[in-house]
């Protein structure tokens, strides 16, 4: 189990590569340097905590009330950093924050319903003046953390969990508004047609970027074809005059 890994052991094997490294150097190449399973498991662990340091920074969002009756959207970012999840204590003050957490791995984040779901299952409800206390939908991607000056109420960019899903990081898509105050029917309307519009046409661009990738490889494809077909011509060529 990974459990069973301790910090020792992970600086024992961090030493063992910089001095396999330097006798490489030296000497050639002299393998992996993996030496039993627990050397694997931490260096797959090495890896797993490597990638998630350069994964691309993204803005969090959350979703306005899904309770109609609420009169104002509030909308935050939250900060997630490796693998905790918190909203800061500025942010909580300001905000008046009910924060019920437990720490979950981001790799496990999912939206789900109107309750932000993880393996553990973590929910945050918003209790605010003149606001009704409600569940809020939202999942969370890693912002820098120096980042977190710019925690604002309103919408700053958009992201799906398609993007999550696929960890793609298209350009940002403009905020459906940005008030405090909730629109009234008309104006959410509006908002909501702005936002089917928005959904179809970052829809089609996926598409046309999709269709472009495979005209792509269809293309090298047929030049890869071309060029075997080609060796093989010349290859019986020469078989003939021989």
């Amino acid at each position: 189990m990974a459990d069973d890994i301790t910090p020792q052991d992970r600086d024992e094997y961090i030493n063992y590569q910089l001095k396999l490294q330097h006798m490489s150097n030296v000497a050639g190449f002299l393998g992996n340097g993996v030496r039993t399973v627990k050397d694997m498991r931490i260096r797959e662990q090495l890896e797993a905590e490597k990638r998630m340091a350069e994964r691309p920074v993204k803005w969090v969002w959350v979703m306005e009330p899904s309770n109609p009756a609420c009169t104002h959207v509030v909308e935050v970012i939250v900060d997630v950093w490796a693998d905790k999840s918190f909203i800061p204590e500025s942010l909580a003050k300001n905000f008046n924050l009910a924060v019920s957490r437990e720490e979950t791995p981001v790799e496990h984040c999912v939206l789900s319903g109107d309750t932000f779901v993880t393996d553990k299952s973590t929910e945050v409800s918003l209790i605010g003046k003149n606001m009704k206390t409600y569940s809020n939908k939202f999942y969370m991607l890693p912002p820098k953390q120096q980042d977190m000056d710019k925690v604002v109420v309103g919408r700053e960019f958009i992201e799906t969990v398609d993007d999550f899903l696929l960890d793609e990081d298209p350009s940002p898509r403009p905020a459906y508004w940005t008030a405090q105050k909730k629109p009234n029917a008309q104006e959410a309307a509006q908002v909501n047609a702005a936002r089917r519009q928005a959904d179809a046409d970052y829809a089609l661009l996926a598409r046309n970027k999709e269709e472009q990738q495979n005209r792509t490889k269809e293309k090298l494809g047929d030049g890869v074809g071309k060029a075997a077909a080609g060796r093989r011509t010349d290859a019986s060529e020469r078989s003939k005059k021989t």
